[in-house]
């Protein structure tokens, strides 16, 4: 599989305090991993952790303070422009309560230069693509519910064709039965586009649904990773094993 993303020992460092007492915060330490086309790589870890930065590091959003974060081989900046794309926990951030719901699903494409015509059949194909009615797309995302809301911001990830894609905690916001069919969606959608995506969580056990591989991170660093086939079992590391505890998938 083509290598897509990959951090060589990023690390962040964040100063706070006043001119004459400023004190360091490594927000991110010796980050390592990769992501392949078609793949999914988990990133679970309670609040704190560095799974916010590590997301805007991915998304260019972030500059490293050490290491370096490189799209195809390449450093953020250098070579052809990457094709990225996030989801989030929350559709009201990425989708406008002022626009209509196709506005904002094709709202990337206005910035590509496409017609108001291909706009309309690609936003129609995107919201079929996500399991939702094309006459969606004249709705407000008030009038929809919150699994078709987040189906809808899916959908607009979509639309630029993104060879990698940042899931932040998106299916947290739902109902449980919700977020079962948005994770199969998220796998279906995988296997027939083939995009590489980081999947970052608290929920261990939504995690390991979607992601091949798993990475824990405890502040700032990486303390465990492997395979979801490997961590079916309590895991060794303390930290992890009480993250499979808090998501219900050990006895205690």
């Amino acid at each position: 599989m083509t290598l897509v993303l990959e951090m060589r020992n990023v690390g962040v460092t964040y100063s706070s305090g006043s001119l004459w007492g400023k004190r360091a915060f490594d927000a991110v330490k010796n980050m390592n991993f990769q992501v392949r086309a078609g793949e999914t790589v988990g990133l679970v870890g309670e609040s704190g952790s560095g799974k916010t930065t590590t997301g805007r590091l991915c998304l260019g959003l972030q500059r490293p303070t050490t290491g370096e974060v490189l799209f195809r081989g390449q450093p953020f900046g250098r070579g052809e422009k990457p094709r990225l794309a996030a989801v989030l926990q929350h559709p009201r951030t990425s989708l406008n309560p002022r626009l209509k719901v196709g506005t904002s699903v094709g709202e990337p494409l206005v910035i590509q230069g496409v017609t108001a015509e291909e706009r309309r059949d690609r936003v129609a194909d995107n919201l079929h693509r996500v399991g939702l009615r094309p006459d969606l797309a004249a709705r407000y995302p008030h009038e929809l519910s919150g699994g078709q809301r987040q189906r809808a911001s899916i959908a607009r990830a979509l639309i630029g064709n993104p060879e990698f894609i940042l899931f932040d905690e998106p299916v947290s916001a739902l109902d449980a039965s919700v977020q079962a069919q948005i994770l199969n969606l998220i796998l279906e959608l995988q296997s027939e586009l083939g995009f590489a995506a980081l999947f970052i969580s608290h929920d261990f056990a939504a995690t390991r649904y979607v992601a091949s591989r798993l990475i824990v991170m405890k502040v700032g660093e990486v303390v465990d990773e492997a395979s979801s086939s490997n961590l079916f079992h309590a895991a060794t590391h303390p930290y992890t094993r009480a993250l499979q505890e808090a998501s219900g998938l050990l006895d205690g």
